[in-house]
């Protein structure tokens, strides 16, 4: 992977899959109830994961004769909250149950994790809107707020020979990381570098509508100026930077933004480099630096982009001096 002062690096997409129908040719003889599942892909950050999934919600619609089609309404469950862990299983009420007569079929759309007054997410669809569901969100001004956004893929046309619905969800939001490090030449002569602190700025898209369909977006807004601030520690106390990559912004700390293309970022960058020196009065140089470095990247659903930060000084470096020839009294 190629490295550079600033290096945008993306994550594979998702991958998904779907469960095939079991054997059978008619319905059970006694009324059974739809059950869930997920599955979520592995993911760097601590934020959504297969074991970590605690709830979502759910649109179903009903269909009397045949699959899918963009003409059905969610007659059957309209985002209804699911709940539970992957080691316990999950529940929603009322309890619904699979048709019975051939021909009849159900189809699911999710979505992860369930709305909240703070977490952005809010129904766009309304029950009597025919088609996939959407919905809408809106990008926190609290930082803690806001959330890794996952869309399942559709599971269409189901029955009760199908078994329980097994939702495979994807990552619909784009993250931002950053890393540091700095060159061995810069160590090697004695001398230390502590970062402080890094900021990202950027008009991050402050909402959008997702199609629970594919998971595509649109109607996506502009919105003002955003920062995020990692406050590191002031001179010597800041993190002491290696040759290897150390993430920054990374975990629970990655920046989360609706897709964007072209998304044009500003980074602050303030770092302390100190050079031991017996022959001055502290016994060492301190310098403190703030620098200044923008980069655009393609925000895209699902992937990770990483900006390498390359923390490299420029020495002090004499020339060959000058000496002005004796003049004359």
């Amino acid at each position: 992977m190629k490295r550079s002062i600033l290096l945008v690096a993306a994550a594979a997409a998702s991958i998904i899959s779907c469960k095939s129908n079991l054997a059978g040719t008619s319905a059970p003889e006694l009324p059974e109830a739809v059950n869930f599942g997920t599955y979520v892909p592995y993911t760097r950050t601590a934020a959504i994961t297969s074991a970590n999934i605690a709830d979502f919600g759910v649109y179903a619609f009903y269909s009397p004769s045949g699959g899918w089609n963009d003409g059905l309404i969610p007659d059957f469950m309209f985002d209804q909250k699911v709940e539970g862990s992957a080691a316990a299983g999950f529940s929603y009420a009322p309890i619904k149950y699979w048709p019975k007569n051939e021909g009849e079929t159900i189809s699911f759309f999710a979505y992860a994790p369930y709305k909240s007054d703070s977490n952005g997410i809010s129904e766009q669809s309304l029950p009597s809107s025919a088609g996939a569901p959407q919905i809408s969100y809106s990008l926190p001004d609290d930082e803690a707020s806001q959330v890794d956004l996952l869309c399942a893929a559709p599971a269409l046309a189901r029955t009760a020979f199908d078994g329980q619905v097994s939702f495979s969800f994807s990552h619909v939001l784009s993250r931002i990381g950053v890393s540091v490090k700095t060159d061995a030449s810069v160590l090697s002569g004695g001398s230390a570098i502590y970062l402080n602190s890094v900021s990202i700025e950027a008009g991050f898209p402050s909402s959008g509508v997702l199609s629970l369909g594919d998971g595509s977006w649109s109607n996506v807004q502009a919105g003002a100026h955003r920062t995020y601030l990692r406050d590191l520690g002031s001179t010597e106390s800041g993190l002491a930077v290696g040759t290897s990559e150390y993430p920054v912004f990374s975990g629970d700390d990655f920046v989360m933004c609706i897709p964007s293309d072209d998304l044009a970022l500003g980074l602050t960058v303030t770092y302390t480099l100190v050079t031991p020196d017996p022959a001055l009065a502290s016994g060492k140089s301190v310098i403190v630096n703030t620098v200044e470095l923008s980069t655009r990247i393609d925000a895209t659903s699902g992937k990770t982009h990483t900006i390498v930060l390359n923390i490299s000084p420029e020495a002090v470096t004499f020339g060959v001096p000058t000496v002005s020839e004796w003049e004359d009294a």
